[in-house]
C-alpha cells in the first residue's frame, strides 16, 4: 500500500477513491480529493492501523490500541478514555 506524506504530518496509507470515476484525461494529475486515507503506521511499533476509534488514536502521532494499552502511563486520561469509548462502541456494533 502506498504511503503519502504531504497533507498529513506523518505517513498515511491511502487508496484511490473507488466511488469516484477516474479522470478521463490521462494527463490530468491526481489531486488529494481523488484518494481515501485508510490508516497509518503506529509510531511505536510501526504496525499498520486504521483510523477507527477503537483501532488507533492520534496524540501528536498515530498510536495503535495495543501500544496505548501497553504504555498507558505515557498518555493522558483523555486519550485513554477516547480509545476505550471507541473500543466499547466497536464491541456493541459487532454484537448487533
Amino acid at each position: 500500500m502506498p504511503v503519502l506524506i504531504n497533507l498529513y504530518n506523518s505517513s498515511v496509507y491511502f487508496i484511490r477513491d473507488p466511488f469516484v470515476p477516474p479522470a478521463r484525461v490521462k494527463t490530468k494529475k491526481p489531486v488529494h480529493d481523488d484518494f481515501l486515507v485508510l490508516g497509518a503506521p503506529c509510531s511505536l511499533c510501526n504496525r499498520a492501523v486504521c483510523f477507527d476509534k477503537g483501532c488507533s488514536v492520534f496524540f501528536g502521532s498515530n498510536f495503535c490500541a495495543l501500544c496505548v494499552a501497553r504504555e498507558r502511563r505515557r498518555f493522558p486520561d483523555q486519550v485513554l478514555e477516547m480509545l476505550s469509548k471507541g473500543v466499547a462502541s466497536n464491541l456493541k456494533s459487532e454484537k448487533s
